[in-house]
């Protein structure tokens, strides 16, 4: 990752939030210093990646929709700050490879578990995200957003200006097994931890 180029987005991305709408950090200095990490978040806004990545003093990586790389700049600015592309129509090797590097070597992943934007209650977690932490026993940062889908959402289209909140809860690991577990019940414990934050108001924020 370019540092340099990293820090210049998370700046620009930080002004252009101002304008939509104020942005609130709830326990954002819960996030690991160290070591593979995995944030998790809610998906309901093309605004989800920008508000959880323009503000933790630590680096992430990202994957996205391999479509977006075809164009320049989106491609040059995308893999400048250590986004990834993802074949969603074929083959997940070559993204999963990427990401399994990004954990096995101490770093930071951004994933949306529901792996797509949905616009209502909290849709079942894919099992990638139970793989990716079972193989590489990181540590998972559970992230609620709220209000991303009041200023950028197909199901409200244009932009607005609306309050967002993204409330960062304790970070954990999947339980121990003896055996591989079982993926799809591992991405429920995933997204049960986004979904208990909904009731919590926090006291740290940034």
């Amino acid at each position: 990752m370019i540092l340099p180029v990293y820090r210049f987005a998370q700046a620009f991305l930080r002004v252009c939030l101002f304008f939509l709408g104020q942005v609130r950090n709830i326990g954002i200095e819960n996030i690991p210093k160290t070591g593979p990490t995995i944030i998790v978040a809610n998906h309901c806004s093309y605004l989800d990646p920008p508000v959880v990545g323009a503000y933790p003093k630590r680096p992430m990586r990202c994957m996205a929709k391999e479509e977006l790389f075809k164009y320049w700049p989106c491609g040059w600015v995308l893999r400048g700050i250590g986004v990834f592309p993802v074949d969603r129509e074929g083959s997940p090797r070559t993204a999963l490879k990427t990401a399994l590097d990004v954990l096995n070597t101490g770093q930071m992943l951004l994933m949306f578990p529901e792996g797509h934007r949905g616009y209502g209650p909290l849709q079942p977690a894919q099992p990638g995200v139970a793989l990716l932490a079972r193989k590489t026993n990181a540590t998972i940062q559970p992230v609620l957003l709220r209000g991303t889908n009041g200023c950028l959402s197909r199901a409200n289209p244009g932009v607005h200006r609306n309050r967002i909140t993204a409330i960062y809860g304790q970070p954990f690991k999947l339980p121990e097994t003896d055996g591989p577990g079982d993926l799809r019940a591992d991405a429920q414990i995933v997204m049960d931890a986004i979904a208990a934050l909904d009731a919590s108001d926090g006291q740290a924020e940034s």
